[in-house]
């Protein structure tokens, strides 16, 4: 697997990808939100397609992520790492920054207050409020 990671725009700059994030995250049944800003794509560069990707914001003292990976590639620690680098993003937030997040797969909750110590200050459906611990 040859994998290329752009930032941001650079996607489109690379004039070789047949499909985009946004699409990737329709195929897997995301939401992305239009105040979210595509921060990372992981392209394949032997299919020449988006595999991965990691959108953000960041707006009144609040972080959000969503982080799509295509299910031909799961499991093979993309995910994780993409959250790893929305996890150092957040952190190099002001302090009083809060983590909200439209969680889809529940697993990610004990995920991050396992391996980032966050801990969840309030929760409203999908929706959850994290902070450090």
């Amino acid at each position: 697997m040859n994998l290329e990671y752009a930032y941001g725009d650079e996607l489109f700059d690379m004039g070789l990808v047949n499909d985009d994030p946004w699409s990737l995250a329709n195929k897997v049944g995301i939401t992305i939100l239009s105040d979210k800003d595509l921060f990372i794509s992981v392209v394949d560069l032997d299919e020449n397609r988006v595999i991965a990707a990691l959108f953000n914001a960041y707006q009144n003292d609040e972080y959000s992520f969503d982080v799509v990976v295509d299910p031909n590639y799961q499991g093979q620690g993309i995910g994780t790492e993409l959250i790893d680098i929305a996890m150092q993003d957040f952190r190099a937030m002001p302090e009083d920054v809060i983590l909200k997040l439209d969680v889809v797969n529940k697993g990610l909750i004990p995920f991050l207050e396992k391996v980032y110590s966050l801990r969840v200050m309030d929760k409203d459906g999908s929706h959850y409020i994290m902070m450090e611990d």
